[in-house]
């Protein structure tokens, strides 16, 4: 008798998958063999330091990123293989320099201004002035950007006395705090007023965080919510590439313009004013609408919880040692008797050439806690390749550094202390040791791809800081702690206090 046909076909067709299932497993595994082979035994980096995952894949520096873990990671990394500047592989082409002497010849040499493959896809963003990987496209865009309206002589004469009223009542309302006897997540108060003092330079007209007193449609928490999967992707290949390369996840996960809260309302405000075209955005003639909506909305970013957190954490620091907290206090009251500082609002010139203790505090303060300790890579130039304090790196290779790991372990660059929070370090052998120092900072950038804002926020340091010491006296609740989550930095849970006010 012939075989029933039905009691066949189930088996074969069963069989077939079962065996296309197990080749794919195979080519599977093989090829994650040949990958570690090769990016261990012939890959051009092959004789650099560093654990063997981080040879074959980036997913471990993902994940450092997204625990909030990544400084303390690198900076174990540097102690275990980082002997005589030796650079470390922390990706299969990505080496960490941990040096502040290799720092120039990475960000200042013209040949290496093209930024790596972690900033080369959509998945990030739409093209910007952070993103925009090419020297020269890099150079039109800032210059249709920046120039001379970021410079302190224009921040000073058109903005400066709007921030001295932003700053009066932001101390306003810590009054109101201190007479319901309301503690205060003091870090997330600071990047309010960096938040209004960014939009406000933008839009002409601040978006209500002081006045309001509150984070306005969420927009801080969807900034630090969302750094998260942002360091994760430029961290990690397979995301970046893969997973957010297709257009649907992209619509899925991003904000979108319809959102009322968060991110999604930032790019809409940003596409308002861009359809306004209002304000000196406008001269910004390259790029399409979206391509300048990604520039407003990366500048209020990267401005205002990242200030806000220079800000938390300088006022950290300061509280966590009482000898330092009593010299700022102290120099402030002799500035105040002599009369040279303005009242109610501590100008910015005021504020550097009168409290030159409570200035190193700031640069000390940046130093050890720097608010954007992310990965800014770039690509060593075609050719034979390019030698770095000894070590010659191939062509093709993604090279960068680390604020926190330069600044908190090079000892030569910042003394034997350099994990210390030492202010006086700025004050000891007088400017020229002072400018070497500042030479080896790391945590607004280097080189000609710097922040752009730097100024604007080293003006909200020197206003903000000294007037809250100044008027108040700070009960420290709970001090947090300072973390980076994708390359941003700010106080976890936050810097909880209760506010007296000084007679």
């Amino acid at each position: 008798m012939a075989p029933h046909v039905g009691n066949i076909l189930p088996t074969t067709w069963s069989g077939l998958i079962s065996g296309s299932a197990a080749l794919i497993l195979l080519i599977g595994v093989a090829a994650a063999a040949w990958r570690v082979i090769y990016s261990l035994c012939f890959h051009p980096l092959k004789h650099f330091p560093g654990p063997w995952y981080t040879a074959c894949t980036s997913l471990p520096l993902g994940i450092a990123g997204l625990s909030r873990s990544e400084p303390a990671w690198l900076c174990s990394l540097v102690e275990k293989y980082g002997k005589n500047g030796t650079p470390i592989r922390i990706a299969p082409d990505l080496l960490l320099f941990h040096k502040a002497r290799q720092l120039r010849d990475i960000y200042w040499d013209a040949a290496c201004n093209t930024k790596g493959g972690i900033y080369q896809h959509e998945a990030i963003g739409p093209t910007s002035l952070f993103t925009t990987t090419g020297a020269d496209d890099h150079r039109k865009l800032r210059k249709a950007l920046g120039g001379a309206f970021w410079s302190v002589g224009t921040l000073k004469k058109t903005w400066e006395g709007r921030i001295d009223e932003l700053v009066v009542n932001w101390v306003a309302n810590r009054r109101r705090d201190e007479e319901i006897g309301k503690p205060v997540v003091l870090s997330n108060k600071t990047s309010e007023f960096a938040a209004d003092v960014m939009t406000m330079v933008l839009f002409t007209t601040p978006w209500g965080f002081v006045r309001n007193d509150r984070d306005e449609r969420g927009m801080l928490h969807a900034w630090r919510a969302g750094t998260g999967l942002f360091g994760l992707a430029v961290r990690w290949r397979f995301l970046r590439e893969v997973v957010l390369g297709s257009r649907l996840m992209r619509d899925y996960l991003l904000p979108k313009l319809t959102d009322e809260w968060g991110n999604g309302w930032l790019m809409a405000q940003g596409m308002r004013e861009i359809s306004n075209r209002h304000g000196r955005l406008s001269k910004e003639k390259e790029g399409t609408d979206t391509q300048r909506l990604a520039n407003m909305t990366l500048f209020i970013q990267a401005g205002a919880d990242t200030t806000g957190t220079g800000l938390g954490a300088t006022l950290r620091l300061i509280l966590k040692h009482p000898d330092v907290l009593a010299k700022v206090c102290e120099e402030i009251a002799a500035a105040d008797t002599k009369g040279v500082l303005s009242n109610p609002v501590v100008q910015y010139d005021e504020a550097k050439q009168h409290l030159p203790y409570l200035s190193a505090c700031i640069r000390e303060s940046l130093r050890l806690h720097s608010p954007i300790p992310n990965l800014f890579s770039r690509l060593v130039p075609p050719g034979d390749g390019k030698t770095i304090d000894g070590f010659h790196i191939p062509a093709g290779t993604e090279m960068l550094s680390h604020a926190v790991v330069v600044q908190q372990l090079d000892t030569d660059a910042f003394g034997p202390d350099a994990a210390e929070f030492r202010p006086a370090r700025w004050l000891e052998g007088g400017e020229a040791r002072a400018a070497r120092m500042e030479a080896c900072m790391y945590t607004f950038g280097m080189g000609p791809r710097g922040c752009l804002g730097k100024e604007l926020a080293l003006m909200e340091l020197h206003k903000l800081v000294p007037e809250v010491l100044r008027r108040f006296g700070v009960e420290v609740l709970e001090e947090g702690q300072y973390c980076a989550c994708g390359g941003i930095a700010y106080l976890q849970p936050g810097l909880l206090v209760r506010l007296t006010s000084r007679g």
